[in-house]
């Protein structure tokens, strides 16, 4: 199926200049942007998406004003898991902060490193008019925000518990004249009454029955088995398990 063709010589109708609307969702059908979005749609196909669309310059003045810049041994592209903490805090005292996060959010995006105070997964959540002409987003350490987590579950935990106060635990009722009556009676310290000790007893003595009449077969399955061993002797053979 063909889309119907389009009416050329359309106005540009988006805030962003023109030429430079691929990947956004404004509507703009002038013939820059129209070219530029079909351009995108190619790259996705072929992966070529930053050759799709116009790559951002890499002269730009205020790169020079950077405060990265006179701070080489921090790292700014950490592996996962790594600290941040550093490189934010030096974002934080940047001249140019708002320069170096919005080169992040220009298409390409950069999708790794600390840019701006930010990482790659805090940038997921901002765009470019989410920042231009408003505060820039505050800059969140990854201590604070584990700290101010481990506060908030440790609050909630506390206010569950005091809305919920647990209630007195009862003791079960003893059920006599069983060996579990006689185990709960040893548990509330407390001698057991007879029938429970009678049960207790009984079961005792049917224990050592199974475990006489267990050793009386076992005795009886090594007798039935008795092999010779040894050589003839006069007096007659030597027996295994018999008496000499």
């Amino acid at each position: 199926m063909t889309r119907p063709p389009l009416t050329e010589g359309l106005p540009h109708t988006s805030e962003r200049e023109p030429g430079r609307t691929a990947y956004s969702t404004d509507g703009c059908r002038c013939d820059e942007c129209r070219d530029a979005n079909a351009a995108c749609y190619r790259g996705r196909r072929t992966g070529e998406v930053r050759q799709a669309v116009a790559p951002k310059s890499e002269t730009e003045e205020w790169k020079a004003e950077s405060a990265c810049r006179s701070h080489p041994e921090v790292d700014f592209f950490p592996d996962r898991g790594e600290d941040t903490d550093a490189a934010k805090r030096i974002c934080a005292g940047c001249t140019v902060r708002r320069e170096c996060l919005t080169y992040a959010l220009t298409t390409p995006v950069e999708r790794n490193g600390i840019w701006g105070g930010t990482s790659g997964r805090e940038r997921r959540k901002l765009t470019l008019a989410s920042i231009e002409g408003c505060p820039l987003p505050p800059i969140v350490y990854a201590a604070e925000a584990i700290a101010a987590t481990r506060a908030k579950q440790s609050a909630a935990a506390k206010a569950r518990k005091a809305a919920t106060p647990p209630a007195p635990r009862q003791p079960k009722e003893i059920v006599h004249g069983t060996t579990a009556g006689y185990r709960a009676h040893l548990r509330r310290y407390e001698l057991a009454c007879d029938e429970c000790r009678e049960a207790h007893r009984a079961k005792r003595h049917a224990a050592y029955l199974r475990s006489k009449a267990r050793r009386q077969a076992e005795a009886e399955a090594i007798a039935a088995t008795v092999v010779e061993i040894g050589p003839r002797r006069e007096t007659g053979r030597i027996l295994e398990g018999a008496s000499r």
